[in-house]
């Protein structure tokens, strides 16, 4: 049983879906470049704050810890964005293209085909972004392919 509990893992690790749920600290990297990359393989759960100890956003990040099967099965990838951090290409385009303001909370869920599915200001039970995913085709088509593959 051991043997076979290794191949899952190292078959989980190759294929990624053992990282899914990790977040993508992006500081060095330019977040459109990267929802670029992710578009039509990843949803993409993107938090941005002031800061990283501003409340919402702390509570945001303990709640999806707990939540990391969850995050996994719906090939979804946390990308954390703070002022302190964030590159200028970065933060023009949550302003520009993601309607972000500066100075408060946001939670946005975007889609594989790279549009935003959810908008929130409060730190969102990770149901409730499981529940908007469930309800999406493309989710919903991922879900019958699952249950004719087992």
């Amino acid at each position: 049983m051991g043997k076979y509990l290794l191949l899952a893992i190292v078959f989980l690790s190759l294929s990624g879906k053992g990282l899914m749920a990790q977040p993508y600290h992006m500081e060095d990297s330019n977040l459109e470049e990267r929802l670029g990359k992710l578009r039509g393989k990843n949803r993409v759960l993107v938090l941005y704050a002031p800061t990283a100890d501003h409340p919402e956003f702390a509570r945001q990040v303990r709640m999806l810890a707990d939540a990391k099967t969850g995050l996994a099965e719906r090939d979804l990838v946390q990308l954390n964005h703070t002022d302190e951090k964030m590159d200028a290409g970065t933060r023009d385009y949550l302003r520009r293209e993601l309607n972000v303001p500066a100075g408060a909370f946001h939670v946005l869920l975007i889609g594989k085909d790279g549009g935003v599915k959810y908008r929130g200001t409060k730190a969102t039970d990770p149901e409730k972004l499981f529940e908007t995913i469930d309800a999406m085709p493309m989710r919903q088509g991922e879900m019958q392919e699952s249950k004719k593959q087992r």
